[in-house]
């Protein structure tokens, strides 16, 4: 009997769980942006940078795309910080692949 709640309660777990993160898991980091041109790219940073708007940036290498605010540090290279300030990344223009507004 105890072994037959365990399985309901693990399934309702589970599927809880599941359904979850589709309702408020982020839809943008299953997105397949394509390559944004270099002026585009540098016209929507420049945009984020003096209006601290808070970016959604892709990149060439693939893997998880970064959430924050983004301040120019010279002319081809950028600092991305999260919202919670505790992950930054800089990146060179030619290793961004998209800029996306949140």
């Amino acid at each position: 009997m105890q072994n037959k709640s365990n399985n309901s309660l693990y399934s309702f777990t589970r599927g809880a769980r599941q359904k979850y993160h589709q309702l408020f898991a982020p839809t943008f980091t299953r997105l397949n942006l394509k390559q944004m041109p270099s002026f585009q790219l540098r016209l929507f940073l420049k945009q984020a940078t003096n209006q601290r708007l808070l970016i959604q940036m892709d990149f060439n290498s693939g893997g998880e795309s970064v959430i924050g605010n983004v301040s120019q540090l010279n002319n081809e290279c950028y600092l991305i910080t999260t919202q919670n300030q505790r992950f930054t990344r800089i990146a060179q223009l030619t290793d961004i692949k998209a800029v996306q507004r949140i």
